[in-house]
């Protein structure tokens, strides 16, 4: 696929469950089938934002709809999944290693200039948070 100027993006999002020895894997089988870049989540759970819409439902056009995210359920879950900036670091290294293009998605502003200094040339914004100026 590659020999096609194809590019393939294999998102990782936060399938590694907070595990570097899970990520590191994923990196391995992706690269042998044909990926061209890996992307990861950057997830600070220190950094959310306590958003009152999200604690209950909506009503839009006379229908509930459910865009529930409890912001101490969603800490909890998120926490366990961050990865550290020492681990970005080497999942970098190991893309790298393995002829991938590392990308990632952030979620909040402050952790565009972090993540540039750490090496990241594409960087994308969560779209959840695309109309956020956290």
């Amino acid at each position: 696929m590659k020999e096609n100027n194809i590019s393939i993006i294999a998102e990782f999002c936060q399938n590694h469950n907070g595990s570097f020895n899970i990520l590191s894997e994923m990196i391995e089988k992706v690269a042998e089938n044909g990926a061209t870049h890996a992307k990861v989540q950057n997830i600070f759970a220190n950094e959310l934002i306590f958003r009152p819409r999200f604690e209950s439902r909506v009503k839009l056009n006379k229908k509930l709809y459910s865009i529930r995210r409890p912001y101490k359920n969603e800490y909890n879950r998120l926490k366990k999944l961050e990865i550290s900036i020492n681990q970005l670091e080497k999942f970098q290294q190991k893309c790298k290693a393995y002829n991938l293009i590392p990308l990632i998605t952030c979620f909040t502003r402050a952790q565009i200039n972090v993540l540039y200094k750490l090496g990241f040339k594409t960087i994308k914004v969560a779209s959840s948070e695309c109309a956020s100026y956290q």
